[in-house]
């Protein structure tokens, strides 16, 4: 079937962000710092304030937990500068091809496809270490190479980091139309694996898809952060490295709205040029050697007959004002057929001499067989009043 395409940019990448910082921060802390009972996400500023604050408060317990753990997520990222360069993975270039390659589809019902679109993105951490004593420090400096597998430019993968896809509303409510066959609707959310879910961030409720993120980790560098900022009464050793990551990222939706008449996915030459006219006169062709090739939706080889057949009669319609400014407005129209015809096999369909094909430019309604449905979509700029619309009826040779 023909495909239209509409793209929608992620507006909730935010979401995916902070699910992702927050899985790097629980990684770090379970599988590295699993002594720490204090991590903070933020800048160093925001850990030494927050420090700073419980100390304000009193108590027993108002110092930090050592190690005490800050992750500093930068907010600088990136398109990776190799996966992350494919044009289809931008929403403006083949949007029809990155619904197909990625998946899973978070809708598909036959008519409508909605496909996220993934893009591979790079960024870096910042991590500070707050050490009770030298000996910590040099515990955790080792710790931390052999967490990286020996060093700078080693890959890690943590497994354990979800997030989930937000589906944009202009796709929840999308309604079908599909002026072809008649067919509309708005799309049923409930048969698919989508679930509700409040989002406390905008404090609305959404339809969400959940998902695994798999980041790489690469550990850059680690220093000595002793000195480097001063006292900050929290601890007098403390160290810092450096992370980068890459990960793939939702990027924006495609929405693929399918419509119109079944077209079979391959080569298939049109054998309708095998009609043979011979006439009588200059109006109307008296019989003909029809050969009808006719790709029906769900056969495993194409309809093939021919057959001879004799002018029956022949159908003037002349169109009106009105019915263009129905094709205008986006509105089939019909015209009434004097009695039923078996199929398409037996009529032909002409406007100002064009022969029109059905199923594209009109259909045969069923089951009465009676009324010809005139296609506003394909007729839409070639309609004028006054145009003639000739029907041809045939019948079989006796």
């Amino acid at each position: 079937m023909p495909a239209t395409t509409s793209t929608c940019h992620y507006y909730y990448i935010h979401q995916v962000f902070g699910q992702f910082v927050n899985g790097i921060a629980s990684f770090l802390k379970n599988s590295l710092f699993d002594q720490s009972t204090e991590v903070v996400i933020g800048t160093y500023d925001k850990a030494v304030q927050r420090f700073k604050d419980r100390a304000k408060d009193g108590g027993e317990h108002f110092g930090p937990g050592y190690p005490f753990i800050c992750v500093d997520p930068m907010l600088d990222f990136e398109p990776e500068q190799q996966a992350g360069m494919f044009l289809y993975q931008y929403p403006n270039y083949q949007p029809k091809l990155a619904a197909d390659i990625f998946g899973p589809d978070l809708y598909n019902d036959g008519n409508v496809q909605i496909s996220p679109v993934i893009n591979r993105y790079k960024g870096s951490f910042e991590v500070t270490v707050w050490c009770r004593s030298v000996y910590e420090y040099l515990d955790l400096k080792m710790l931390i190479y052999q967490f990286f597998a020996g060093g700078n430019g080693r890959i890690i993968t943590p497994t354990n980091i979800s997030g989930y896809w937000i589906v944009p509303d202009s796709y929840v409510f999308y309604k079908y139309e599909d002026p072809y066959r008649g067919v509309e609707y708005t799309l049923d959310w409930s048969n698919t694996n989508l679930s509700k879910a409040l989002l406390k961030s905008i404090n609305q409720e959404k339809w969400i898809y959940p998902f695994t993120l798999l980041p790489w980790l690469r550990l850059e560098s680690i220093s000595d952060m002793s000195e480097k900022f001063g006292a900050d009464d929290l601890a007098e050793y403390k160290l810092s490295f450096t992370m980068s990551w890459e990960t793939v990222l939702p990027t924006h939706f495609v929405l693929v709205s399918y419509m119109g008449p079944f077209i079979r996915p391959r080569a298939f030459m049109s054998i309708q040029m095998g009609v043979i006219h011979r006439y009588t006169n200059q109006d109307v062709p008296y019989e003909i050697s029809n050969i009808y090739g006719d790709d029906e939706p769900g056969a495993e080889e194409p309809l093939v007959r021919s057959k001879d057949l004799t002018f029956k009669e022949r159908l003037i319609h002349i169109v009106t004002s009105d019915e263009v400014n129905k094709v205008q407005h986006e509105e089939n129209f019909y015209i009434t057929l004097p009695y039923a015809v078996e199929d398409n096999f037996y009529y032909k369909v002409y406007l100002q001499g064009t022969e029109l094909k059905p199923g594209y430019d009109y259909i045969l309604e069923e089951p009465a067989k009676t009324r010809i449905r005139m296609l506003y979509v394909q007729l839409s700029g070639l309609l004028q009043e006054d145009n003639i619309i000739d029907v041809f009826i045939y019948t079989n040779i006796t």
